[in-house]
Parts: structure tokens; C-alpha cells; sequence
């Protein structure tokens, strides 16, 4: 995971959270004069955490609710922000410690991350509280820390322990975790497709696209939620193509990175239906006839599992008469969510024991 160093000082981010807090009063109609001159009474300890807090990686499911992680004095941490408190899972163990936040750590946060004030607080508020103008001269004012932190989403931070299954990992599966139980979804899954969606983020996979899922479970249509998974499997459709090249040709390491590579200097790409059936020749027997089982419930829909999938996905994002239309229910929808879950569970946890995404060997002669 790439990480981006910022090296920022006290003054200038304090002044870009205050900035924040103006835009806010000034979009909620404030007609007054704001201060321009308050500054959080931070310790010496404080400023130097907000200074050395380097963040990893920041992902947003909604304008009010992200994450992200970040190292501080050699420790890794996680971040979530949400105007109503993200509570700690409870299956997670020791594997995530909350920590409390100071000053310094509080606005670095909101800072990098660009959190925005809450809704729910009123612009008057935030100029009574804060940002008044004086009758006298405007002389720099400091404002408690506890006053400026209610304007913004709650932010809790949790210690990372180097044993977790979270540590070095893509945010947005920490973020999705959290997210089940503490943010209800657009869609209404029901508790099974809650519970797929849940395994799903416990994956030990490192290269499930995640933020994928994220979007999944997040997404205001299920036919956008279907889309967003099925793209999870497109990332495997050259899988079966370069096992061929392994066992035929190569007979040596062969990646999934190879056919970026293919692509690029020979425009080789997998045909998609192809490589679809083939993999889905990895899925248990007993999946695939879920699959077909949901399939015979909807008019016009094709034999076989892996025919009806593309079917689905290229009626849902081409907009073409003679691909038609397949209707598919609400009920329909959230036992294909969940199956879809499931599907990537399986492939992702096979090609990983077949190593189909280990990095390709470079002849350096």
C-alpha cells in the first residue's frame, strides 16, 4: 500500500479546518462578519503528532461517512468518521484496540480527509460557538477542542495490531466491516445477503477489490450493487486463459499481471463469456445450480449459470434493443446478491491457492 507522506504545521491546517467552518456558515446564510483569527490551544505534543501523522489511504462510502488508515510513531492505525458513532464490531477481538484522539491527531484527520461539518448543525451555531465577531478589535481567540470537534462527524480511531487481519490491507475492507451493523444500506438485503456481504470483508484475499464491494453494499439500485460484484469476477477472466499458458507453454510462474502485459503490447484480451463458464467451472456444483435454480424464475432467461450472468450484466449496462430485458424482482435480486458473494468468495479463494496472482518472473539476461 502506497503510502502518502504529508508534511504539514499547525497554523495552516488549523486554518484550513476553520476555512471549513466559514464555507459552512457562510453556505447556511450567515450574514455576519466571520472571525478570521481563532486557533485550537494545542500542547507542544500535540503539534508534533498532528505534524508527523502521515495518512495511508482515505476511501468515502458517503459525504459523511470514510476512513482511512495511517502511521504515527511506528504504530498503524484506522479512522472511521460517520455522524452517528461507528461501534467496534464485536467478532474483532484484540485485532482492533480503540485509542483516544487528541487535538493534534483530531485535525490532521479532518484536515487530510476533508470531512465536511455536520448536517445537522446549524449555521448560526457554528458562528455563535466559534466564529462571533467581537465589537472591539478582532485579536487572535482560542476556541476549546471539544467546541470545534462537535461540529464535524464523530472520528474514532482504533490501534491496528501487526497479527490482524486488517493490518496492511485495503481500507475499504476494514471500512466495509465496520460498515455492517453500523450504517444501514439504500437496498434492503436481507439478513443472509447482510451476512454474505460480512464473510465477504473477512476474505483473506489481498486482491479482492473491495472497494467494489463497498460500492455494492452501498449502491441505491440492486441492478448497480449486481454490476459492482460482477466486476469483482471480470478481474479473473484472464485466470483461466494463463493456467493453459502455465501448464502448456510457460510451465512456470504465470499471473494475472501477464495479461496486462498481453494487452498492452499484443491488444490480447480473454473473450468474456469464455472466460466466464470457465470459471465458473470452479464453483462448487452446488452453487452453480443455485444460480441456474434462480435463473429458470426469470422470463427470458438463458440455460446455464454462467450464460445467465452475462446475459444479465450486458442487458443491465448496454442499452441495446436486441439485447431485451430480463425482469428481475426485488426478492430475485437480493438471492443473487447474496450468490454473487458467494461466487467471489470461491474464485477469489482459488485462484489465490492456485497463485494466480504471484508477481511473473523477469529474465534480467
Amino acid at each position: 500500500m502506497q503510502v502518502v507522506v504529508r508534511k504539514r504545521k499547525k497554523t495552516p491546517t488549523f486554518s484550513g479546518v476553520f476555512d471549513r467552518l466559514r464555507a459552512f456558515c457562510s453556505e447556511g446564510g450567515v450574514e455576519y462578519a466571520l472571525h478570521s483569527a481563532v486557533y485550537v490551544d494545542t500542547t507542544d505534543v500535540e503539534d508534533q503528532r498532528l505534524e508527523r501523522l502521515d495518512v495511508h489511504h482515505h476511501v468515502k462510502y458517503r459525504p459523511d461517512v470514510g476512513g482511512c488508515t495511517y502511521e504515527l510513531d511506528g504504530m498503524r492505525y484506522f479512522a472511521c468518521y460517520s455522524e452517528s458513532d461507528m461501534e467496534l464490531p464485536d467478532d474483532v477481538g484484540g485485532q482492533l484496540v480503540p485509542v483516544d484522539l487528541d487535538a493534534g491527531v483530531w485535525t490532521a484527520l479532518i484536515f487530510e480527509l476533508a470531512v465536511i461539518p455536520n448536517s445537522n448543525k446549524s449555521a448560526l451555531d457554528v458562528y455563535d460557538e466559534i466564529l462571533f465577531v467581537d465589537e472591539g478589535p478582532e485579536v487572535p481567540r482560542p476556541v476549546s477542542f471539544s467546541t470545534v470537534e462537535c461540529c464535524f462527524p464523530k472520528i474514532r480511531v482504533f490501534e491496528i495490531d501487526q497479527e490482524s487481519v486488517f493490518f496492511d490491507v485495503d481500507v475499504n475492507k476494514i471500512l466495509g466491516y465496520f460498515l455492517i451493523g453500523n450504517v444501514r444500506p439504500s437496498l434492503k438485503f436481507s439478513g443472509g445477503t447482510i451476512a454474505e456481504f460480512k464473510l465477504t470483508f473477512q476474505n483473506s484475499s489481498h486482491e479482492l477489490p473491495y472497494e467494489l464491494v463497498v460500492h455494492a453494499y452501498g449502491s441505491s439500485h440492486f441492478k448497480n450493487s449486481f454490476v459492482d460484484l460482477y466486476r469483482c469476477v471480470e478481474k479473473l477472466y484472464p485466470i483461466p486463459s494463463l493456467s493453459k499458458l502455465k501448464e502448456t507453454v510457460l510451465r512456470d510462474e504465470c499471473s494475472i499481471e501477464l495479461a496486462a502485459i498481453l494487452e498492452s503490447t499484443i491488444s490480447w484480451r480473454p473473450i468474456e463469456n469464455n472466460a466466464l463458464e470457465q470459471l465458473f467451472k470452479y464453483l462448487p456444483e452446488s452453487l452453480r445450480s443455485e444460480i441456474e435454480t434462480l435463473a429458470g424464475q426469470v422470463n427470458g432467461a438463458p440455460a446455464g449459470a454462467h450464460n445467465f450472468i452475462y446475459r444479465l450484466r450486458n442487458s443491465t449496462v448496454h442499452y441495446r434493443k436486441a439485447l431485451g430485458t430480463l425482469v428481475v424482482e426485488d426478492v430475485q435480486w437480493d438471492q443473487l446478491i447474496g450468490i454473487m458473494l458467494r461466487v467471489i468468495q470461491n474464485l477469489y479463494d482459488y485462484c489465490e491457492a492456485q497463485q494466480a496472482f504471484s508477481s511473473p518472473r523477469v529474465s534480467t539476461g
